[in-house]
C-alpha cells in the first residue's frame, strides 16, 4: 500500500534513507517529515507493507521561470533491503508519477547517484532517460564543509 509519509513514520524511515547512503537518526528523520508535511510542493510517500515501511519517495514540484508546468523531480526512492526486488519500487514510481500529474507536470526527473546502475537500469525500464550529456549539474557547498 502506498500512501503519505506520517510524521510517526520517521524512525521506519531513518534506516531506509541510511540504506541510501544518506545516514540519519530516527529524530532527523521525524523533523524531516514534518518540513516536508509543511509544503505542498512537495511529497513523501512511503510503502507500507506487512505493519511496516518498506520504501519512500520523495517528489519536490519546482515551478520554473522558463515554462508554465513546474517540473517534478523525485530526489529520493528507496526500498528496503529486504524488500528489493518486489513491486514496491514500482507502485512509488507509478505513484509520484500520478501526483506530479495531478500538479500539472509533464516532465519527470530523477537525481541519482553515478554509481547506483541498478537503479539506473530500474529507472530506464520506466521509459527514462540518462541525459546528463545534454545537461550539466553544478554543486557546491556553501557551509564550507562537507
Amino acid at each position: 500500500m502506498i500512501r503519505d509519509c506520517r510524521p510517526q513514520d520517521g524512525p521506519d524511515i531513518a534506516p531506509l534513507l541510511t540504506q541510501l547512503g544518506y545516514p540519519t537518526s530516527p529524530e532527523q528523520a521525524t523533523r524531516r517529515v514534518h518540513q516536508w508535511a509543511a509544503d505542498p510542493e512537495r511529497h513523501l510517500l512511503v510503502a507500507h507493507v506487512e505493519q511496516t515501511v518498506a520504501g519512500l519517495a520523495a517528489l519536490c514540484l519546482i515551478p520554473l521561470i522558463h515554462r508554465d508546468q513546474p517540473l517534478a523531480r523525485l530526489v529520493a526512492l528507496v526500498v528496503d533491503d529486504r524488500h528489493r526486488g518486489t513491486e514496491i519500487g514500482h507502485a512509488l514510481l507509478d505513484r509520484a508519477e500520478q501526483l506530479a500529474r495531478q500538479s500539472g507536470c509533464d516532465e519527470m526527473e530523477i537525481t541519482s547517484n553515478r554509481g547506483r546502475d541498478r537503479a539506473h537500469r530500474f529507472y530506464r525500464s520506466h521509459g527514462y532517460d540518462d541525459w546528463c550529456e545534454q545537461s550539466a549539474r553544478f554543486r557546491k557547498h556553501l557551509s564550507g564543509t562537507r
